[in-house]
């Protein structure tokens, strides 16, 4: 709130100071919301590492020597609706205005031994909470254009939510995501990330490194004096690749369809899937309209929502609205594909390119 006193004109402040941080979509326009956070980031880059060493100190049982990540992550998420209007701003900051798919943070150069630091600065609600997906701790899964491949089943997801100064530590190797943010708040957290050993790597290209600092050599504000050197660093040579896929039953009759058991998630040809909820088979579209996840690996709730398996946003069997009202799914039993229709579609059995954001 500091830096939004220093550089927002007092009326702007103030109004924000009345409705809290987490109403700042209301307050700000998405040009308004960018600069602030491009404010903020600058405002934290040098005293940011210095916070960090003094709070794990004060948390943690850590040796003298840890090692501090260089990179301050300030991250605003505005509800998706806001979102959408103001994508060409948002979109150039991918991880902090705009979200992550379903990631390892090693792909974006973090050590393999990384221990992510995750600080709500104002509420995080179950949803627009971040998601971790346990059942595949120890397991390294195939990366897609800019996320996980898309076929990979995630298993089921842990919620986080927080109050205002709860502070979340998981391993940065966790599969991870952002919920797509279905409520009325921004979502405001800081992240940082240390080593407790000397970072790790699972490739040799310091391009490709995150810088870190020496903890011994941070002091309240720091700069490249404290880096450690890039080269040589500790380098993970063993780094298997585990691919984690569900096996998608495909229903086409009209006596499968209504043979599908309770609760069962099946597809129903390449852009449709088929969901049985309280004795009723329902028939949508398959690919999400937020980033193409294929449904058909995604759950349903006992109240009949499909949730998308990498962001976590809820529709409605019954209706196929979700509860971003701007996404929605086509509902109703196709006709059957003809043969020239398959032509006409190159066989394809993947997603259809979804709208951004």
């Amino acid at each position: 709130m500091n830096v939004a006193r220093a550089t927002l004109p007092p009326s702007q402040f103030q109004r924000l100071d009345r409705e809290g941080f987490e109403k700042i979509h209301t307050v700000l326009a998405a040009t308004e919301l960018e600069k602030l956070y491009l404010d903020v980031r600058a405002d934290l880059a040098e005293r940011f590492p210095g916070f960090v060493k003094r709070m794990l100190r004060r948390a943690l049982p850590l040796p003298e020597r840890f090692f501090i990540n260089a990179n301050t992550v300030v991250r605003f998420m505005v509800p998706y609706e806001e979102l959408h209007r103001g994508y060409a701003h948002f979109r150039k900051h991918l991880g902090k205005l705009d979200l992550h798919g379903p990631h390892h943070d090693y792909w974006q150069g973090v050590a393999t031994n990384a221990i992510n630091i995750w600080m709500a600065l104002g509420r995080v609600l179950p949803g627009n909470g971040l998601a971790l997906y346990p059942d595949l701790w120890g397991k390294t899964l195939p990366r897609g254009a800019s996320h996980v491949r898309d076929d990979q089943h995630l298993g089921t997801p842990l919620v986080v939510s927080c109050e205002p100064g709860d502070v979340v530590f998981f391993h940065s190797h966790h599969m991870h995501s952002s919920i797509l943010n279905h409520t009325d708040e921004t979502r405001f957290v800081i992240t940082g990330r240390f080593t407790v050993d000397e970072p790790r790597h699972p490739r040799q290209d310091p391009a490709r490194q995150a810088d870190y600092f020496d903890s011994e050599r941070v002091g309240e504000t720091t700069g490249a004096e404290a880096l450690i050197p890039k080269t040589p660093l500790a380098v993970d040579a063993s780094f298997p690749i585990t691919s984690v896929t569900r096996r998608v039953r495909d229903v086409q009759s009209a006596d499968e369809l209504a043979a599908l058991a309770e609760g069962e998630i099946a597809a129903h040809g390449p852009r449709h899937v088929a969901v049985r909820h309280e004795g009723r088979t329902h028939v949508l579209s398959r690919f999400c309209p937020h980033q193409g996840a294929d449904l058909s690996l995604g759950r349903l709730t006992p109240d009949g929502m499909l949730v998308c398996p990498w962001h976590l946003h809820p529709f409605d069997v019954r209706t196929g609205v979700g509860a971003c009202p701007m996404l929605r799914l086509d509902c109703g039993v196709p006709p059957r594909p003809t043969e020239d229709d398959t032509a006409r579609d190159g066989g394809a059995s993947g997603p259809p390119t979804p709208e951004r954001p």
